[in-house]
């Protein structure tokens, strides 16, 4: 993902040998060149991810966490010439498939599904501004 100065954020999901992931990033920056990777999922079970940027640079990550019922989703922003800030529990027990969407203008919407009970599907959503 670039943003309009031709800048950029990689995130990756990089597994472990015991069977649990994390999630990596990396910024590009013209001119400069790239950051070190940065860890910033603890090592545990991640069963999906999705990341979105706006012009600006601006990043917003939504991953859900964990196994079976206890599988919640977090978010967690990163301003651009700034670290990434603390991690936000966004989706309570059994959430999953996380999506984001940024604005131009820094708003955003972390998106997920729960499962409260057998055979049902909830949309959940939270916003950032």
């Amino acid at each position: 993902m670039l943003d309009s100065g031709g800048s950029g954020t990689l995130v990756w999901l990089e597994w472990q040998e015991n069977g649990d992931s994390e999630l990596i990033s990396r910024r590009h920056t013209l001119g400069t060149g790239w950051s070190p990777s940065q860890s910033f999922a603890e090592k545990t079970f991640i069963a999906g991810y999705h990341v979105s940027m706006n012009s600006s640079g601006t990043v917003l990550a939504a991953w859900s966490q964990g196994r079976g019922s206890d599988r919640a989703v977090y978010a967690k922003r990163l301003a651009p010439q700034s670290d990434w800030q603390p991690t936000e529990t966004v989706g309570g027990s059994s959430a999953s498939q996380p999506r984001t969407v940024l604005e131009s203008n820094g708003n955003a919407i972390a998106l997920w599904l729960e499962n409260p009970a057998v055979n049902s599907l909830e949309p959940r959503s939270a916003e950032y501004r």
